[in-house]
């Protein structure tokens, strides 16, 4: 049995199972742009904040012979050390999306706000904790009538998936209430918005912040993730912020399924951070990224 199946079944009886039948697409289809794979459509691009830098997403439904509507949705949440990556990277994500419609899911493939590390120079932009201020509100909007509701979203029925950074993203998901921002696109009539938490996969994804990781950053070079992420370095004066930032499961977190692989040296393997049962910590070969073969 493979890791995605072991995925699949934590997801199917967190999120909930559904008998199959026809889907039928009630929403505006004026963004329905690409093709994932068979039977699978794509509304891209789709504004789930407000204003001119407004974060966007994908949705993916199941094809014809998916399950009844409302549809059981997964957040997918992409990785790149908070400092890059795409919400449609074709050789990391669609085959995990592919995966995921293919059991029956909606998959809401989000962009967020990346950290930008000032190249050297004192300018940092969108540290910590602005892409999580964006998943939030894409949950929000995943679980609003005006946003998720056009496209028959089950709003009691979502899930987080990430890796790597994105990883991190959904494990927030888990462990902190989803307040979000001003800026959601959302009606006057659904704010104040529902804070619930949501249960989360999380693949390799850092959750001790305040442990020192090397990963690759986009030009090459060795870097430390967790520094681009909250624009600091590791000063003894800094650490607070670094310890604020880890994913810390309370008595109150979601269920999360974490899973690291045994020789990770971008991220460290915490893995004794367990939330209450039935929660599960898995560990796979190799290392980083090595658990995203699609098998």
């Amino acid at each position: 049995m493979t890791f995605l199946t072991n995925i699949l079944i934590f997801l199917l009886s967190t999120v909930g199972v559904v008998a199959p039948t026809v889907a039928q697409v009630t929403a505006d289809t004026a963004c329905w742009t690409r093709v994932a794979g068979p039977g699978q459509l794509v509304a891209a691009d789709v504004p789930y904040q407000r204003g001119l830098k407004a974060q966007k997403l994908d949705i993916y439904l199941p094809g014809p012979a998916a399950q009844k509507q409302p549809y059981k949705t997964i957040v997918f949440i992409h990785g790149g050390c908070f400092t890059f990556g795409s919400k449609e990277n074709p050789q990391e994500s669609l085959p995990l999306i592919q995966r995921l419609t293919g059991s029956g899911y909606a998959v809401v493939s989000v962009e967020y706000r990346r950290a930008d590390p000032g190249n050297g120079s004192s300018r940092k932009r969108n540290p910590y904790p602005a892409a999580l201020e964006d998943v939030q509100d894409a949950v929000n909007w995943v679980r609003s009538p005006s946003g998720g509701g056009r496209f028959s979203l089950d709003p009691n029925r979502v899930a987080a998936f990430g890796y790597s950074a994105g990883g991190t993203l959904a494990a927030y998901l888990a462990t902190r209430d989803i307040a979000g921002t001003k800026n959601v696109a959302l009606s006057k009539s659904e704010i104040p918005v529902n804070t619930r938490r949501i249960p989360a996969v999380d693949l390799f994804g850092r959750m001790d912040f305040t442990l020192g990781a090397q990963s690759k950053k986009r030009d090459g070079s060795e870097g430390d993730c967790a520094e681009q992420f909250l624009g600091k370095n590791r000063a003894p004066e800094n650490m607070g912020e670094f310890k604020a930032a880890s994913v810390v499961p309370d008595e109150r977190a979601a269920n999360i399924l974490s899973i690291h692989g045994t020789k990770d040296v971008a991220v460290l393997p915490v893995c004794e951070i367990r939330t209450k049962a039935p929660d599960q910590i898995g560990s796979i070969p190799p290392g980083h990224f090595g658990s995203m073969a699609p098998g």
